[in-house]
């Protein structure tokens, strides 16, 4: 699979809606990786699973601790949610140096290809239209300047080789205790492709490249990113997508003092976020200018809002908030 390059777009084709729940992380099952005795939800895979198992094949002697976990309670205060760490581990003679090593988490089989390293992965969720929007339940602990990263790959592979349609993707660098809802977009990249399954990719580090292993770098120990409930929707039935140029990732939409605005990965452009009572009167406006942005909402009175994030004077994603 070739580097992923990540591009927010809004679609606006949406009238009639299909749902569909990718995992609520019930259902568990234990296993051995190597030297390792692994838990990891139903249909996913880990990547911790592969560095017990060529850990153990290159440095029997070294040392190697699971990545994957069960958060208790997960979203609601009952269940299970998935837990992705950046940990310490040995070095895997040949592919990697000891140090801090990313996890991720993948409705599909992850392998390696022992002679260039890259990640291949195969499977998935299956799913019958072309997503719009996916919605979830997380809470985030990036450690010392670290992020951590959800990427859903739409896939065609009714002809045989996987095609991306399109991708929804998020970086969050900001620390999240509570459970909180994010919504991320999926961003259409070839319309005359039609999906069949769902990939999901979590990620407890946003510097690892997820396609490739020697590429482990700049990484923090200790980074961890818990999610929970994840739904995608599809407007049921349509195939054209009306796309414009940039949307952002915006949580939580139940305000308490902070709002985050998180832009594609590199986005070199600037934007606008103006916060409107509900009669349409503006209340504040922020500078969106960096890919991780956090306001101080905290002087907003309780009730509900809406927003407008805008380039030149052109409003390009709207929604709504509620301050608690």
């Amino acid at each position: 699979m070739k580097k992923i390059l990540l591009l927010f777009i809004l679609s606006v084709s949406c009238i009639y809606m299909q749902a569909q729940q990718i995992s609520n992380f019930e259902n568990w099952h234990n296993y051995n990786g190597g030297l390792l005795s692994l838990t990891i939800p139903n249909g996913w895979g880990g990547t911790d699973s592969l560095i017990g198992y060529y850990g153990a094949l290159s440095n029997p002697t070294g040392t190697f601790v699971p990545q994957v976990s069960k958060e208790i309670p997960g979203n609601g205060g009952t269940g299970t949610a998935l837990r992705v760490t950046t940990q310490n581990q040995d070095a895997l003679n040949g592919f990697i140096a000891a140090g801090p090593m990313p996890c991720l988490a993948s409705n599909s089989i992850i392998n390696v290809d022992v002679l260039t390293g890259a990640f291949i992965y195969t499977g998935g969720t299956p799913f019958t239209y072309n997503p719009y929007v996916a919605t979830m339940w997380i809470k985030n602990g990036p450690a010392a300047g670290d992020s951590t990263e959800i990427t859903i790959l739409a896939i065609d592979d009714s002809d045989g080789p996987d095609s991306i349609v399109s991708i929804a993707d998020t970086v969050l660098g900001s620390a999240i205790s509570n459970f909180t809802q994010i919504t991320i977009p999926f961003v259409m990249q070839n319309p005359t492709f039609n999906t069949t399954k769902l990939r999901v990719l979590i990620s407890s580090s946003a510097n690892f490249i997820i396609d490739q292993t020697p590429a482990f770098a700049n990484l923090t120990a200790g980074s961890w990113l818990v999610v929970d409930d994840i739904m995608i929707s599809a407007p049921n039935g349509t195939s054209q997508y009306l796309l414009s140029e940039k949307v952002a990732a915006v949580y939580p939409t139940v305000l308490e003092n902070e709002l985050h605005v998180n832009l594609k990965p590199d986005d070199p452009l600037h934007y606008q976020l103006q916060v409107l009572d509900m009669n349409g009167h503006k209340v504040n406006t922020f500078a969106i200018d960096h890919m991780l942005n956090t306001f101080d909402v905290s002087s907003l009175a309780s009730g509900n809002y809406l927003f407008n994030i805008s380039q030149a004077n052109q409003v390009i994603q709207s929604g709504k908030l509620t301050k608690k």
